[in-house]
């Protein structure tokens, strides 16, 4: 079994590029307990060794299985994890319709 769980850390220095509102005041770029979606890649980050790990497995099973608490991430490390990082290595196109 993998353990999916992740560990935050505390940013000591103001990135440049943080999102402002028009008032100048910082803007949460967080979906909150809603999964990232493709649009919000840019986001997500800090699970690149579950990724590599998930993508691992896939290439000795024809199948895996992510298991996880409510709110846990598992949706997101799909998404903008798995999904996007195929896209971007060129093994798969998103223009591609799966079929039954």
């Amino acid at each position: 079994m993998v353990n999916y769980s992740f560990q935050t850390a505390l940013i000591e220095e103001e990135s440049p590029d943080l999102l402002t509102s028009g008032n100048g005041t910082g803007v949460n770029p967080f979906p909150g307990l809603r999964p990232f979606t493709i649009n919000e890649c840019h986001l997500f980050f800090g699970r690149e060794s579950q990724v590599d790990e998930i993508l691992v497995k896939l290439s000795q099973h024809r199948s895996i299985t992510v298991l996880g608490y409510s709110g846990s991430g598992k949706s997101s490390l799909m998404h903008c994890g798995l999904i996007n990082g195929t896209v971007l290595a060129g093994y798969h196109d998103p223009s591609r319709q799966f079929s039954d």
